[in-house]
């Protein structure tokens, strides 16, 4: 599934994932139900693991890139995936020496479930520019639709 992935780490090795399978609602064109959209989102730390279904809005996603751009430009400070239902939270942050750290939480149930929280620190900046064409190319598969 070329351009409708982020992995942040290696699928073989420690990693987070989200792999999206498409549009909850593929016929729809208004904002506030046409940018859901069914994922995977993987994780794997250490000896532990995570795979849930959830769904995500495009919009989430297209905030956290302009936040990872922002980040690659300064190489300062920290960029977020806020979800809406709070299936996933993500942080970047990149230290002075250009080292970022990657720190997260997954849910297995928004409304009360347990809980998955971790952190990856084997990245540095040079990583950015991969996981933004990744995102570049999920935002060409699947563009926001409709305005808030």
């Amino acid at each position: 599934m070329v351009g409708r992935n982020l992995v942040i780490g290696s699928l073989d090795a420690e990693h987070v994932a989200i792999l999206v399978s498409g549009r909850v609602w593929p016929d729809v064109s208004d904002y506030w139900d046409g940018n859901w959209l069914h994922t995977r989102i993987q994780v794997r730390v250490g000896r532990f693991t995570a795979d849930l279904d959830a769904d995500l809005r495009t919009d989430d996603l297209q905030r956290f890139a302009a936040e990872l751009r922002r980040l690659d430009e300064t190489l300062s400070g920290s960029a977020v995936l806020g979800t809406l239902e709070h299936w996933i939270e993500l942080t970047v942050t990149c230290e002075p020496s250009g080292r970022l750290t990657v720190t997260g939480e997954v849910l297995d149930d928004p409304a009360g479930g347990n809980q998955l929280i971790f952190e990856l620190r084997q990245f540095d900046q040079t990583y950015l520019a991969g996981w933004l064409g990744q995102l570049e190319e999920f935002d060409r598969a699947f563009p926001t639709v409709g305005r808030s």
